[in-house]
């Protein structure tokens, strides 16, 4: 395993800040890691994408997804969002749906891509407003000084009997078709990727995650360890550390942001059409805890 004080990639190292941090580990029971994500400072832009565990390529499909999704966000297209945030939700979506038809033409044109696919978070900050949109069972989170609140909704056959009253939401983990997607991007059918938006405060914390974390941290932990006063990159290595001890059944991806007001891209500033940060890996956890 790799020490903690190693990034394995330069763009990895872009992606640390004070506020932001994004770290992805391939867990103890995969063979390699599916899972992509992106931080992208000037644009405001964070994403994570989870390829589909079992398929083939699924690491192709989110690396795709990932990069489909910034190439949309130009410079150009984000200026005329902030001219008239109404458009947000129509871009945002249109960006998954690319990215969807993105994958489903690799896997015409390549045998080897046939059946690959992926979930994928898609987050924009704008001003004091988190704008999400969403395909699968990657997740985001909001947490303040007394509460943790999902933000997305999974697009699992056991979310839709939550929804119908059939299951409860702590039953989810527990079941043993948890993983089985009613939607993901480069899945055969047309989708619908959900879109919302949530008014952020002062020292609030986002989490975007994929399966591989929420799944083994129960809503608590999640809340306790955003909670801990400690920096959004040694937070991130807690989590992939505790997910870790759980077993680490799939690869584990998160991004962890605090909303600071002063941060933030001023409006009469046209952000960089390259951002600061990348996808790809960022660390290995060793087995044995770090003293760092």
């Amino acid at each position: 395993m790799i020490n903690l004080n190693r990034l394995l990639k330069l763009s990895a190292e872009k992606s640390s800040d004070e506020k932001v941090f994004g770290a992805t580990d391939i867990g103890k029971m995969r063979e390699n890691n599916e899972d992509y994500f992106l931080i992208e400072k000037e644009k405001q832009l964070y994403i994570v994408s989870d390829g589909m565990g079992g398929h083939n390529a699924g690491e192709i499909a989110s690396l795709n997804a990932t990069k489909t999704v910034k190439e949309y966000f130009t410079a150009e297209r984000l200026g005329n969002i902030k001219k008239d945030p109404k458009l947000v939700r129509d871009e945002i979506i249109n960006s998954i749906k690319k990215a969807h038809h993105r994958i489903l033409d690799m896997s015409a044109k390549n045998p080897d891509y046939k059946g690959m696919g992926c979930t994928i978070v898609v987050a924009l900050l704008i001003d004091d407003t988190l704008h999400l949109g969403h395909i699968g069972d990657s997740r985001a989170y909001l947490v303040d000084e007394k509460s943790i609140t999902l933000l997305t909704s999974d697009h699992t056959y056991v979310m839709q009997l939550v929804k119908a009253g059939k299951m409860k939401m702590d039953e989810i983990r527990d079941s043993n078709i948890k993983n089985h997607l009613s939607q993901a991007l480069g899945a055969p059918i047309t989708i619908t990727p959900d879109y919302g938006k949530q008014k952020l405060n002062p020292g609030n914390r986002v989490m975007i995650c994929s399966d591989g974390l929420w799944d083994l941290i129960p809503d608590r932990d999640i809340f306790n360890l955003l909670r801990q006063n400690k920096s959004k990159e040694q937070i991130c290595k807690d989590f992939i550390r505790k997910a870790n001890k759980k077993g680490g059944l799939d690869n584990i991806t998160l991004i962890v942001i605090e909303y600071d007001p002063s941060d933030q891209v001023k409006p009469d500033n046209k952000p960089e059409t390259s951002g600061a940060g990348e996808y790809g890996i960022v660390f290995s956890l060793p087995d044995k805890d770090d003293p760092n």
